[in-house]
């Protein structure tokens, strides 16, 4: 769900621009303005907190039964050890990202993961083929939406270069839970057993590539199970190096549309995810 407050855009070093009074979310924060309001009308702001307390609402709102969820913002280059880890960011960007992390500071539940934008163009390529066509597509899809509001596109070399990579550090891991039960929490990233991502969805008969972040060696479960907890698939797979690996679950004949992916390390540590399928 995308949610689009249509503010000010505040220029590269947040002075905004005269033909819309020249408001920033980076004036808004530094209280140097005391207001900011859409551009099409549809809202107005009454200072920082108001903001922030807009998007917790939305974040509260989406969430919906998860006890656990995580938001994808800019990093403000607290993440690595390296301060800076996103260097000549934009404005909005580092000012959209404090105002989410404003919003979710008191919801422990809620992690969050720092990427890394204009700089990652700097940086090799990180993404396999498949994973930049995946890329490529959103891209295509957004910019597809762009032109039938009338909009002018962005699919462009400027903007292409940052398709073949993702960098990214998890600045809070979710601890605890939004209905206050019992949960397992870590204190930084390196103690997370396992991360996954993968491509979602897929088409029906694609293998599926996915990333597993690991901080153990050993033996690794990968199963595929329907929403009525059948298991449709198994592969097992070594873990030999901390941190990436790259795993591949062969041909996924599946007929159902929803089902969910389970990896397990060292039959100790699980995540779980759900996949999507087109057929």
């Amino acid at each position: 769900m995308n949610y689009f407050l249509r503010l000010p855009d505040g220029n590269y070093d947040g002075t905004g621009y005269s033909s819309t009074g020249n408001k920033s979310l980076q004036k808004l924060k530094l209280n140097q303005i005391t207001s900011i309001s859409a551009l099409d009308g549809s809202a107005t702001y009454d200072g920082w907190n108001d903001l922030a307390l807009t998007i917790k609402q939305i974040i509260l709102n989406e969430s919906g039964s998860d006890n656990q969820v995580w938001i994808n913002t800019p990093s403000i280059s607290t993440s690595s050890a390296s301060q800076n880890y996103n260097p000549n960011d934009h404005s909005d960007h580092k000012y959209s990202s404090i105002a989410a992390r404003d919003a979710v500071s008191n919801l422990s539940w809620v992690g969050i993961t720092g990427w890394v934008n204009y700089d990652s163009s700097n940086r090799s390529q990180n993404l396999s083929n498949y994973q930049h066509e995946d890329a490529t597509a959103l891209f295509a899809m957004y910019n597809w939406g762009l032109i039938e509001s009338g909009y002018n596109t962005n699919y462009e070399s400027s903007h292409q270069v940052w398709l073949p990579m993702d960098y990214y550090a998890i600045d809070r891991l979710p601890s605890g839970s939004k209905n206050n039960t019992s949960s397992r929490s870590y204190a930084s990233s390196t103690d997370v057993p396992l991360i996954l991502s993968y491509s979602n969805p897929i088409n029906a008969g694609d293998e599926l590539f996915i990333d597993i972040n690991a901080f153990e060696t050993g033996k690794l479960k990968v199963e595929a199970f329907n929403l009525n907890g059948q298991l449709l698939k198994q592969q097992e797979f070594a873990v030999k190096n901390l941190g990436i690996n790259n795993i591949t679950l062969n041909s996924l004949n599946i007929k159902n549309e929803m089902n969910i992916i389970k990896v397990t390390l060292n039959n100790k540590h699980f995540e779980t995810r759900k996949l999507l399928i087109n057929k």
